[in-house]
């Protein structure tokens, strides 16, 4: 995934700079890898707290673009990151978890291989 940001965003910028006469010089600095769940760890998370609180009250995630430390612990066994709200507020919207004070959890599988 982050070859094709990064050749998207490479194309982007050269082809602005051409459009007026310029020249750029990228640089893309790979960070913090993406944040992706597996689909089975994220297929359970979704039925506990189906359980727990209600399938009503349960919602997908918008994808983010904030950096986790938990995407290194994806690449190496499957898992995934959750947003817990608690409660109405809107010091932090959807986006970034719902209520007033979101928590994240963080889940992986047991099995190994």
């Amino acid at each position: 995934m982050l070859d094709l940001i990064e050749a998207r965003m490479k194309l982007v910028a050269e082809s602005i700079c051409a459009a007026f006469g310029a020249q750029c010089e990228f640089e893309f600095e790979r960070n913090y890898p993406p944040t992706i769940n597996s689909a089975l760890e994220a297929d359970f998370a979704r039925q506990v707290m189906n359980g727990i609180v209600g399938a009503e009250h349960v919602m997908s995630q918008e994808p983010t673009m904030g950096a986790e430390d938990f995407s290194y612990m994806l690449q190496a066994k499957p898992g995934a990151y959750v947003f817990i709200s608690n409660g109405d507020g809107t010091h932090r919207e959807m986006g970034h978890g719902g209520g007033p004070a979101p928590c994240t959890t963080r889940a992986t599988t047991s099995t190994t291989t």
